[in-house]
């Protein structure tokens, strides 16, 4: 499951992001290609066959799915704009991550000898954490980009952010309820649920499911009207891809769903990493380059972990970039390494969530002043 707290904002004036001179994070086509990707990804999935649609998301998983999860490590432990959140929780922050590696493995190793259940059964539960947390991961993100994108509200007009955040945890729960119905969840998979949990209905789950996300997405952007063109732009394709999980093949909806949280958290990571250290300069090639420099960074390390970490089997053998090293990959699928792996893949999970959280917790002073130094450094030179 490549499906978690991210971009928790809050509506308060005093815990919310500054509003920006300029409406776009980075430019209109970094922000529409990284930020506002569900725009675009949902179309392909509609033009593009399962074949060609999977080499994409075959291509993604390599490229972003691990940098997304080490992007907010980076932006905690390797960013200088984050000294000083590492100077006061430093020692928090190294043994909370710790903890989490030293829980998985414990539930992995010692499941069948000291703990009462099996690793069959630990698996289960930790994967069946991992997709709670995930929903929540998710719907966290999306608010926490539209109060990004959010205009002043100088003017009077009162701001949107409760009911966008209500508006995100519908939509993420539309989307686990489109799973049930398609027969694609994770907890019908698992066996929790049987395939013949919602027989019968499925027709009329859907319609009424397409109407609910539909007018709830024109509900949002009638209800407020000084939203910014970026605004409406993320909460309308939020709003898509609410409506594509009722109408799209399951399988292919949930590549699109899983990698427009990669590329949108992975956009916003390197923006703000790139600004670290002098700010932005008028110099467009070198700001580019920085831009760049980070990404490929965060996406090599991407390609060389993948194969390692994919211990779901989201990608067949013969299609893993394992597949030139057959040595290491028999090794890698058989104990002990397949149980480190998993352990790594699990606790990476759980540790992406965790600093997520501690990267924009917007109600600490201390991370908001972070978090502004890289986000306004843009707006200075606009």
């Amino acid at each position: 499951m490549k499906l978690v707290t991210s971009l928790s904002f809050s509506t308060s004036r005093s815990e919310t992001l500054p509003a920006y001179k300029a409406p776009w994070v980075q430019s209109p086509g970094w922000d529409g290609f990284w930020l506002h990707s569900a725009l675009w990804l949902v179309p392909l999935t509609v033009l593009l066959d399962h074949t060609a649609w999977s080499r994409i998301y075959l291509l993604a998983l390599f490229a972003v799915w691990i940098a997304h999860r080490f992007a907010s490590a980076w932006l905690v432990f390797g960013t200088s704009a984050y000294a000083p959140l590492r100077s006061r929780d430093g020692v928090r922050l190294r043994n909370t991550l710790l903890g989490v590696v030293v829980l998985v493995g414990v539930g992995i190793f010692l499941s069948g000898h000291i703990l009462p259940f099996n690793r069959g059964e630990a698996l289960l539960g930790l994967l069946l954490l991992d997709f709670a947390l995930s929903l929540h991961h998710y719907a966290k993100q999306h608010y926490g980009l539209l109060q990004l994108y959010r205009r002043p509200t100088h003017s009077g007009i009162q701001d949107s952010g409760h009911r966008d955040q209500r508006f995100c945890n519908f939509v993420v729960g539309a989307v686990a309820f489109a799973e049930i119905l398609h027969g694609t969840s994770f907890l019908q998979d698992s066996g929790v649920l049987g395939y013949e949990f919602f027989t019968g209905v499925v027709d009329g789950g859907t319609a009424v499911g397409c109407l609910a996300v539909v007018g709830g997405t024109c509900w949002g952007l009638w209800r407020n009207r000084n939203r910014s063109l970026p605004n409406r732009l993320y909460l309308g394709g939020l709003g898509l891809l609410g409506v594509s999980a009722f109408v799209v093949d399951p399988i292919l909806f949930l590549m699109a769903w899983t990698m427009q949280h990669w590329l949108a958290n992975l956009g916003l990571v390197v923006a703000m990493s790139a600004r670290d250290g002098k700010t932005l300069t008028n110099n467009r090639t070198l700001n580019r380059q920085r831009l760049g420099f980070t990404l490929a960074g965060l996406v090599l390390i991407s390609v060389i972990l993948s194969p390692i970490l994919d211990v779901e089997g989201a990608v067949s053998a013969q299609d893993s970039p394992l597949a030139v090293l057959p040595e290491l990959a028999a090794g890698l699928a058989h104990e002990p390494w397949l149980g480190f792996a998993t352990v790594l893949a699990l606790s990476s999970g759980f540790a992406h969530y965790y600093l997520d959280r501690v990267a924009f917790r917007m109600r600490d002073p201390l991370t908001r002043n972070c978090v502004r130094s890289l986000l306004n450094s843009k707006n200075e030179h606009e």
